[in-house]
């Protein structure tokens, strides 16, 4: 019989807040002046462990991949959207503003479920404008197909279970990860696959043919295009009746390139390019439903080395591109 030498470790362990990047104050990407200087930006996905004075001590690297990280973040969205306590909150509360942002359930009164109150509005006026015709819905940067979720418990909660999603659209997701695809194919297996498409390709270059949609949708997308502009512009080109955007703003005529702390090249809108979407708009008015600055957004220190100042001239818009003004009173047009 052979034993092993026992051995005891004790080890008092304090978890605290570590701030991995420059300080927000140095500004390290903000324009406080022209120079030579060279940003070499590192990116990393680690557990660090730090002694009591700050010293590394040991690190344990976690996968480093976009495809990874966005299936897992949105995978879990899409799970709890489908929990059964969140469909009777809202067959009991109803879908509004007011019963997605009573905490019961913190998700709903996030960025992405506020983008879908609009869309439910106009899927429930062309419904009943339009009955036994599907909705054609184009959801720029799927990933899972999570809207598609949370817009049928929506219509269902609102209809005694009158409208469903897969019945009522016909819904084309894009994204540019085929691993996020496989997981929405896998998740809705059931769905037929004629009115539940997924296509694969990056926005800048979805080219829609002769085909149209009424519905567009994107949740911040439009930012990471290698045209960010001009992707948005073919998108409300193709839409008929009504384009919603998450749409990031900086008070500068003209947009900016900054970079995430996922080492990911992010386009800011400009005044220019918000008049540029108005003329694609085609005589459609540009209503806002909301702006969120970006001190105030729920990813702090988003952008890598942007200062304080620059920080507060950038904001988040929710969009309605529509002439649907009668579905909207509540909501005003964009100044520009």
């Amino acid at each position: 019989m052979i034993s092993a030498p026992r051995v005891t470790v004790s080890a008092a362990v304090t978890f605290g807040e570590f701030d991995p990047v420059p300080p927000a104050a140095e500004g390290a990407l903000a324009e406080v002046g022209r120079g030579n200087a060279l940003l070499a930006l590192d990116n990393a996905q680690q557990y660090l462990f730090a002694t009591a004075d700050g010293t590394p001590w040991h690190r344990y690297d976690l996968p480093d991949d976009s495809d990874i990280l966005n299936c897992g973040g949105y995978l879990d969205k899409l799970l709890k959207y489908r929990d059964p306590a969140l469909a009777e909150h809202l067959r009991s509360k109803g879908v509004s503003k007011a019963s997605f942002e009573d905490g019961s359930f913190p998700l709903l009164a996030s960025r992405s479920p506020q983008l879908d109150l609009l869309l439910h509005r106009l899927l429930v006026a062309l419904a009943g404008e339009r009955p036994g015709r599907r909705v054609r819905l184009f959801d720029l940067g799927c990933t899972v197909a999570e809207h598609f979720d949370l817009l049928d418990i929506m219509l269902r909660a609102t209809s005694d279970g009158r409208l469903k999603a897969p019945e009522l659209l016909d819904y084309c997701g894009l994204d540019i990860s085929a691993l996020v695809l496989a997981a929405a194919r896998f998740l809705h297996g059931d769905l037929d696959p004629r009115h539940f498409r997924l296509l694969l390709g990056e926005g800048s270059d979805f080219d829609a043919g002769d085909q149209r949609f009424d519905l567009s949708l994107s949740v911040g997308v439009i930012h990471n295009l290698r045209d960010p502009v001009g992707g948005t512009e073919r998108m409300i080109g193709f839409s008929d009746v009504a384009t919603v955007l998450a749409c990031w703003a900086c008070a500068s005529e003209q947009g900016i390139w900054l970079t995430s702390h996922h080492a990911a090249p992010i386009y800011v809108f400009g005044r220019e390019d918000l008049v540029r979407l108005r003329g694609a708009a085609q005589g459609r008015e540009l209503l806002v439903a909301d702006f969120i600055p970006e001190a105030q957004s729920s990813q702090q220190r988003h952008f890598a080395g942007l200062s304080q100042e620059a920080m507060d001239s950038l904001g988040c818009y929710h969009l309605v591109i529509t002439d649907r003004l009668d579905l909207f009173p509540d909501l005003a047009r964009l100044s520009l």
